[in-house]
C-alpha cells in the first residue's frame, strides 16, 4: 500500500478494511481487506497498515441484530477514504465507535495536512491492542489525556455482582469527539459540499458496548 499526493478519482478500485481481533481472548490484531465481487465480499488478505492520503470522512449510522438478541441495536462507524494515487486504489476503513476510534481521532485531533498518512494496528509491548498513526513518516501524539476522556464513559455493572461491568456507554464521549474532533476534520477535508450536513452536529446515539466488545486500549 502505497502513498499517493493527486486528487481521487471516480474509477479508482476500491478496497475495504476493518480491524479484527478486538476481542479479548483474540491474541492479534489486524486490518481485514475485502473486495466487492458482483453481490459478495470477497477477502483479499490481512494486513497491519494502510497508507495514503487521508481523502475524507463520513459517519455511518445502521442497526444491527446482537446474535441471541430478539431487537435490534443502533450503532454508529466512521469511514476514513485514504487514497493511493500510484496504484489508483482508495482504502476505505470502517471503525466503529470504540477504543480504537478514540486513539485514532485522539492521535489526528491536532494534525492540518494529511497528504502521507499510515495507520497501523499491533499489540504493544503491555500487551494492549493499539492503534498508531504517522504523518509524513513521523508518529502523532495524542492531544487529549486519556483519563479526560476515560471520565466521559459511564460503567453499567452487574446488580449481581459490583465488580462485573455489563456495559460501558459512550454517549458523552461520542458527542464530544464528534463536536470536537471529526466535524471540524470533515469541514476541512471534505470542503464546503459536507459543511450544512455536519456542522450542525451528528444526533446521538444509544452508544454503549458490552465487555467483550471492547478493544484493550488501556482507556
Amino acid at each position: 500500500m502505497g502513498v499517493g499526493n493527486g486528487s481521487g478519482s471516480s474509477t479508482s478500485k476500491m478496497r475495504f478494511l476493518k480491524i479484527q481481533g478486538l476481542k479479548q481472548e483474540s491474541k492479534e490484531v489486524f486490518l481485514e481487506m475485502t473486495e466487492k465481487q458482483g453481490d459478495k465480499y470477497v477477502s483479499l488478505g490481512n494486513y497491519k497498515n494502510v497508507s495514503g492520503r487521508l481523502h475524507k470522512l463520513e459517519v455511518k449510522d445502521f442497526e444491527y441484530t446482537p446474535p441471541g438478541a430478539k431487537e435490534s441495536k443502533k450503532g454508529r462507524s466512521l469511514k476514513l477514504y485514504i487514497v493511493d494515487d500510484a496504484e489508483d486504489t482508495t482504502y476505505i476503513l470502517d471503525i466503529g465507535f470504540h477504543d480504537m476510534l478514540t486513539s485514532l481521532l485522539n492521535s489526528i485531533a491536532s494534525e492540518e495536512l494529511f497528504e502521507k498518512i499510515e495507520i497501523s494496528v499491533f499489540v504493544n509491548k503491555k500487551g494492549f491492542k493499539t492503534i498508531g498513526v504517522k504523518l509524513d513518516g513521523k508518529e502523532t501524539k495524542w492531544k487529549y489525556d486519556f483519563k479526560e476522556l476515560n471520565a466521559m464513559k459511564t460503567k453499567v455493572m452487574d446488580p449481581d455482582d459490583d465488580t462485573k461491568v455489563l456495559l460501558t456507554k459512550r454517549n458523552k464521549l461520542d458527542d464530544f469527539l464528534i463536536k470536537e474532533i471529526i466535524n471540524p476534520l470533515i469541514e476541512r477535508l471534505n470542503g464546503n459540499a459536507s459543511k450544512s450536513e455536519f456542522l450542525q452536529g451528528i444526533p446521538s446515539t444509544d452508544s454503549a458496548v458490552s465487555k467483550e466488545e471492547e478493544s484493550d486500549l488501556p482507556f
